[in-house]
């Protein structure tokens, strides 16, 4: 049987290492398209704003609601130092002619193949 990836393995002994010498680690967190209050978002501002740990929100401003608005808001007020929010397209529609959204890797590839213009990728 094929061992499973764990995108950890190579961290967790430098992560343990850092605690067993009482070293801290600075880092912040990054949720994309954000657009809705949602349980998952309140869950994300729960655990990582109570440890003071940042949060640099990708919003969609075409596709923002009001519960959203009113949710980013009152944390943004509360959290003012912890909360970053940054604007990620406008409706986030996918303009890839050929195949899946840009978001699925497809940028990647092309960059790492060499195609860096919009004459070689049309995105």
């Amino acid at each position: 049987m094929e061992k499973k990836f764990d995108p950890l393995e190579r961290l967790k002994p430098l992560l343990e290492k850092m605690g067993e010498e009482k070293r801290g680690i600075d880092l912040f967190l990054r949720d994309d398209d954000i657009d809705n209050d949602e349980e998952t978002l309140q869950y994300l501002f729960d655990i990582t704003l109570a440890r003071h740990v940042p949060l640099n929100l990708e919003i969609i401003p075409g596709a923002l609601t009001d519960a959203g608005i009113k949710l980013l808001d009152h944390h943004k007020h509360l959290h003012p130092t912890l909360f970053e929010l940054n604007q990620h397209g406008w409706l986030h529609l996918n303009h890839e002619k050929e195949g899946g959204n840009v978001n699925s890797g497809s940028a990647a590839i092309s960059i790492s193949s060499g195609k860096t213009s919009p004459e070689e990728k049309h995105f």
